[in-house]
């Protein structure tokens, strides 16, 4: 089963008519939402879904953003709080994964990745937090690594960090933008911003097994993976 919209919802598809999990995406997928009525759909649409199906490992995705200060005031982390804790306590069986910034096909120019992306193939002006490290990663190693944990059924009732090995500042993902589009990007330094330290030893055993490597090249890849058409003069 899986309940949701948007991009992760739609790349676990392949989960859509097993019972054994009941992957929930969510729709509460933009960080700087404010509208609380949306949010307070998919808190009843959670406790719902729990309720309704108390055997199946419920498999809900959280956000690395719950471990940054800056952002811990948000309705949206504060909703990824709220959800966590009553998950931890409701459900049977659960796994929570806590996703970074991910990368791929999205509609929303709200995410991080999407909006420098956007803003630098435009040529738009932007603030850059010259302190602030991420960490991002492709979705569809999102679904590699979870597969991989779901197949082997040896971690439960867990909370895990499905995030990169190696964080990068965002004035260096902003290069690695530029270095992509041939495009020079417009954007003013704050002296703001702060390195998150992710867990990932939780899955890093497993990386090799589904062929994910975090080396220097990957975020170039997937820049040309998903963002290859506002390159023309490739």
């Amino acid at each position: 089963m899986v309940i949701g919209r948007g991009a992760i919802a739609a790349r676990f598809n392949d989960y859509l008519l097993q019972s054994e999990y009941l992957i929930f995406a969510g729709s509460v997928n933009d960080s700087s939402i404010q509208d609380g009525n949306v949010i307070q759909e998919e808190e009843k649409a959670v406790r719902a879904a729990l309720s309704t199906h108390p055997d199946t490992t419920f498999v809900y995705f959280s956000s690395c953003s719950i471990l940054d200060p800056d952002v811990a005031h948000t309705p949206y982390v504060q909703h990824k709080i709220r959800m966590e804790d009553w998950i931890q306590k409701s459900a049977n069986k659960f796994l929570i994964f806590r996703l970074p910034q991910v990368m791929g096909f999205f509609d929303a120019k709200s995410s991080l990745v999407n909006f420098l992306v956007d803003a630098i193939s435009q040529q738009r002006s932007f603030e850059l937090w010259q302190r602030s490290q991420k960490n991002f990663i492709d979705i569809d190693d999102i679904h590699k690594i979870v597969g991989e944990i779901l197949k082997r059924k040896v971690i439960l009732n867990k909370t895990l960090n499905v995030a990169s090995t190696r964080q990068t500042s965002v004035l260096q993902f902003v290069r690695e933008i530029e270095a992509f589009t041939g495009i020079a990007a417009k954007y003013t330094l704050a002296n703001k911003g702060r390195n998150l330290n992710i867990d990932v030893s939780e899955i890093e055993p497993l990386l090799k097994d589904v062929n994910i490597d975090f080396g220097k090249s990957y975020i170039l890849a997937v820049l040309n993976k998903y963002y290859s058409h506002l390159t023309p003069h490739k």
